[in-house]
């Protein structure tokens, strides 16, 4: 039997089963008879369907029972109902084709992409220093020079590396008189001396003394020359560092050993030592 004609005799049986006495029931015990009956023919019915059935209840009620028993078994469209195409609104954004930019806003500033900082890899080097640097991905520059016992200070290494004197750092170890009180690695220009009083007045001591060569080694672990408070961050030191780096976007300072000095940012070497600028100069 085609699915119309069952349709329509399953109709006319429901009207007569109606008329015959049967009609007692109310609308909405019929109502749900119906749904128990669409509910065994579609295994998971829509929302729709229900909501269908409902209306077709509370229309069966003004028609009277013939066209309540015509609308329950009407077959439900399976077409969703067309929705208008949803407006951005005032707290949406709008979407963007690809490759196009929105149009520019009065009062929007311009995005700058961030610059991506380089690093310089080298191979022909490898010690603490240079493993710290590439681990924290610091932009850096390896000088190396060879060294002999003619070089005695910073001055003579900035000629053997090319740089100007005073952009190449020197590493003093000096010692607080006061007990309990951590060693300090002062960091100023080659070309200038450190003055102890200066030092001792901007730290708050009232006296600081220079180590020796033989103290400062043993203290450092490090060869005079190759000290560096790039080989020594958290090794227990306090770090100072001349505020007359600022005046320069690079400096250079020993790479732990004799014969190789880095070259990095002023700014990347205070964030890596956690060294505290200071005006030491007259």
């Amino acid at each position: 039997m085609q699915p119309a004609r069952r349709r329509a005799r399953q109709t006319a049986q429901t009207i007569d089963w109606i008329k015959n006495g049967h009609g007692a029931e109310t609308d909405a015990k019929l109502s749900e008879r119906v749904r128990r009956r669409r509910h065994r023919r579609h295994k998971a019915p829509r929302a729709w369907a229900a909501a269908k059935l409902d209306r077709a209840a509370a229309a069966g009620a003004q028609r009277g029972e013939d066209g309540l028993a015509a609308a329950a078994f009407a077959q439900p469209s399976h077409q969703p109902a067309r929705q208008d195409k949803q407006q951005p609104g005032r707290h949406q954004r709008p979407q963007l084709k690809a490759g196009r930019l929105p149009p520019e806003q009065p009062g929007m500033k311009p995005v700058e992409k961030p610059v991506q900082k380089t690093v310089e890899w080298h191979m022909e080097l490898k010690n603490n220093v240079t493993r710290l640097l590439d681990g924290k991905r610091i932009a850096y520059r390896l000088h190396t020079y060879a060294y002999d016992e003619g070089i005695h200070s910073a001055v003579e290494v900035a000629a053997a590396i090319g740089l100007p004197p005073e952009r190449v750092f020197k590493t003093l170890v000096a010692l607080p008189e006061e007990p309990n009180r951590k060693p300090l690695l002062v960091v100023i220009p080659g070309p200038e001396t450190l003055d102890l009083k200066t030092l001792a007045k901007v730290i708050g001591l009232k006296k600081v003394k220079m180590a020796a060569h033989a103290q400062a080694e043993s203290l450092t672990g490090l060869q005079t020359g190759g000290i560096s408070p790039l080989a020594l961050v958290n090794k227990g030191f306090q770090i100072l560092l001349d505020d007359r780096a600022l005046a320069f976007d690079t400096i250079a300072v020993s790479a732990g050993q004799r014969g190789a000095n880095v070259e990095l940012g002023v700014q990347d070497l205070v964030k890596l030592t956690n060294a505290r600028l200071v005006k030491l100069a007259g």
